[in-house]
């Protein structure tokens, strides 16, 4: 008997088809997939064999390219020396040329700067002289309005202060008044008390 798929077949009887046919239609499937694997293992063998050969004619081709680039890089080398050789020295001439013409121009700028700011600090002096004087007068107007203000306050506090002492005085003589009076009104009490008890131990 030939060897046969037995997922396809019973997936085939499962959908319905006579046994004999689904039989044959596994089996038929199972040579397929088996001759199939054997063309799929020689062709594996052949392309590694392929790969192998190409990659050895690779290696050939790089090492040749190498060498022709390895003699064309020293010859742009040669050729690049020189010219960034002469590059550098018209560079340098050059450099030295802007570097005199930046020291010039710095130094005229500084000039320029220095003149600018004796101009600005000869305005701003005018300025700061006359700010100092309408400070000054400012100053002068607010201490007379303060002093003025601190008469003005004493002169309250004065009279607050003459009244409080007038109150505390009329109240203090008020107080003295009290205290006399309950003192009098003590060596009375005393007296009643007293006078009794020196009487009943003069009959004793």
């Amino acid at each position: 008997m030939a060897t046969m798929i037995t997922e396809v077949y019973d997936a085939f009887l499962a959908g319905g088809a006579p046994e004999a046919k689904a039989r044959k239609a596994a089996e038929a499937l199972s040579s397929e997939s088996l001759s199939t694997k054997g063309d799929i293992v020689k062709t594996e063998g052949r392309l590694a064999r392929d790969i192998v050969a190409a990659e050895e004619r690779l290696n050939h081709k790089i090492a040749e390219v190498r060498e022709e680039l390895s003699g064309e890089i020293g010859a742009v080398r040669g050729e690049l020396s020189g010219e960034i050789g002469a590059v550098r020295g018209e560079l340098s001439g050059e450099i030295a040329a802007v570097e005199q013409k930046l020291t010039r121009d710095i130094a005229a700028a500084e000039e320029r700067l220095n003149h600018k700011i004796a101009e600005v600090r000869e305005e701003l002096a005018g300025e700061i002289v006359a700010v100092e004087k309408r400070l000054n007068h400012k100053i002068d107007t607010v201490r007379e309005e303060l002093n003025h203000r601190i008469d003005a306050v004493k002169e309250e506090l004065s009279g607050q202060i003459s009244a409080v002492d007038k109150k505390l005085t009329h109240e203090i003589y008020g107080i003295k008044q009290s205290m006399a009076v309950m003192k009098a009104l003590l060596l009375i009490i005393i007296a009643a008390q007293v006078i009794p008890l020196l009487k009943a131990l003069s009959v004793i």
